[in-house]
């Protein structure tokens, strides 16, 4: 038998976010130009990383990688938009903010209901790590880019699972990030306090 468990939003209203401690949820990223490698592992880890006090763990996949007719039991889907990999520093008039409605990364709603499919826009997310991060080493700069990435894609992730649009006053979740903030050394899902385990007999 299965083990389930939720957690318990208390930002706003109450929202039971459920899942199986068997049962990883599958994270499947469609590519649409190349992308560095470096970046993608550096996204996978830090978006495990954030979501882990949620007690869900992640498989993740490129689109490419799976085999026809494959079947998952729970999945979510983004389409990567642009091309994932740092290129050589180039001064450009970008966004200060991120936001999932506007040009960073993006969650799809359906009649209101937050569905299992979104997208990330790579140049956008790369425009606004260049601009904290001026000649910076590739190496690094790809690390850097893959947990902004990351925490983009965590935020999305969020509102999938919480099945919610609504937005924390700090952490994560808030409704807008800095560039700093989605390079910086650490932040947290959502402000201390306001997720808390609750099993679901």
């Amino acid at each position: 038998m299965l083990t389930r468990f939720c957690f318990l939003l208390l930002s706003g209203t109450a929202q039971a976010i459920c899942g199986s401690l068997n049962s990883p949820i599958t994270v499947v990223l469609d590519f649409d130009q190349p992308y560095s490698n470096l970046s993608l592992a550096e996204m996978e880890r830090e978006a495990s990383s954030v979501l882990k006090g949620t007690g869900f763990t992640f498989d993740w996949k490129t689109q490419a990688s799976i085999e026809p007719n494959a079947e998952f039991k729970s999945l979510l889907v983004f389409r990567m938009k642009g091309r994932c990999a740092m290129d050589p520093f180039r001064r450009l008039p970008i966004p200060e903010l991120m936001d999932e409605r506007g040009p960073l990364g993006m969650a799809f709603v359906s009649d209101g209901q937050v569905l299992t499919f979104g997208e990330i826009e790579c140049d956008r997310v790369k425009q606004s790590v260049q601009r904290v991060l001026p000649g910076i080493p590739s190496s690094n700069g790809d690390r850097l880019y893959g947990r902004a990435l990351g925490r983009v894609a965590a935020h999305e992730m969020y509102h999938m699972l919480a099945g919610t649009r609504k937005h924390s006053k700090t952490g994560l979740t808030q409704s807008s990030l800095t560039a700093d903030e989605l390079i910086s050394n650490r932040i947290d899902l959502v402000e201390p306090g306001t997720l808390n385990s609750r099993p679901k007999k």
